[in-house]
């Protein structure tokens, strides 16, 4: 149909333009940051399509994978916002190896992205004012269970560890009858400890400042491998220059840079 036949000139034109220069830029954004952003609205009515895997290596050399929540783009770049607790051991690999990759499957378009990037991670004693606030705005856009977790007890710790618990109750009773309650982790000794723990109250207004135990994680990629699983499969790998704009650490850049840097990115479809 009609439909079709636009698409299909639509598609051949953009290859064209890619095969000419290398170099695909849509709508200000890189290529690959354009599909991943249009498969994420294809799959709106799924929570599970912001779910992606976050890989690093230990400090000992070893692997180490888990899931986390893809929070959002740090204002105009394709940097991905995602966020973790102090006192997660991922924040351990992170500071000896900041190089990361994720790899997101996005079921809707049978699309993957394997994206591999420096990692930075902004703690509450952030200097650079832009990343400070870019923080508070994440930690207010989350729901109250969301944040009250950043003041649950510490993750990791043994159950035997803990006073017996009561399923589905957060406490059992004391030797005296009186019931006991697992202490609240610590807060970070450089960090005072929050004034208001507990559920945030639902009123935009009565947030309570960022827990000392919030932590932004900011990933910069450098190289995109995009695997197109419908058929025709298809695969595109994604890479910036060393040292082209928006390279810098997060937050450093402006709109102008921002610019610069999508055009910076090649691309090169390759075999799947």
């Amino acid at each position: 149909d009609v439909s079709s036949t636009c698409a299909r000139s639509m598609l051949a034109a953009l290859d064209a333009g890619i095969a000419a220069s290398g170099a695909l830029v849509l709508h200000g954004q890189p290529a690959w940051q354009y599909d991943l952003g249009a498969a994420l609205k294809r799959s709106s009515r799924s929570p599970a399509a912001k779910y992606l895997q976050l890989a690093t290596v230990t400090p000992a050399g070893l692997p180490a994978v888990r899931t986390v929540v893809f929070r959002g783009w740090l204002w105009n770049t394709c940097t991905l916002m995602m966020i973790t607790d102090a006192r997660s051991s991922k924040l351990q690999d992170i500071a000896a190896q900041k190089r990361c990759e994720i790899a997101w499957y996005l079921e809707k378009t049978r699309e993957q992205f394997r994206i591999q990037g420096d990692m930075r991670a902004v703690y509450p004693d952030e200097d650079n004012p832009k990343l400070c606030r870019a923080r508070e705005t994440v930690w207010r856009n989350l729901s109250d269970s969301a944040r009250a977790q950043f003041n649950d007890i510490t993750p990791g710790v043994p159950i035997g560890d803990l006073p017996a618990l009561l399923p589905g109750d957060g406490a059992a009773p004391g030797a005296g009858g009186e019931p006991s309650v697992i202490p609240l982790a610590p807060a970070p000794a450089k960090f005072a400890a929050p004034a208001d723990i507990g559920t945030a109250p639902a009123d935009t207004a009565a947030i309570p400042p960022a827990s000392p135990n919030f932590v932004l994680l900011l990933l910069r990629p450098d190289a995109v491998d995009q695997l197109r699983l419908s058929r025709p499969q298809r695969r595109w790998l994604h890479t910036i220059p060393p040292g082209a704009p928006g390279l810098e650490p997060p937050g450093e850049t402006a709109a102008a840079e921002d610019a610069a840097a999508a055009a910076a990115w090649k691309v090169q479809e390759v075999t799947p």
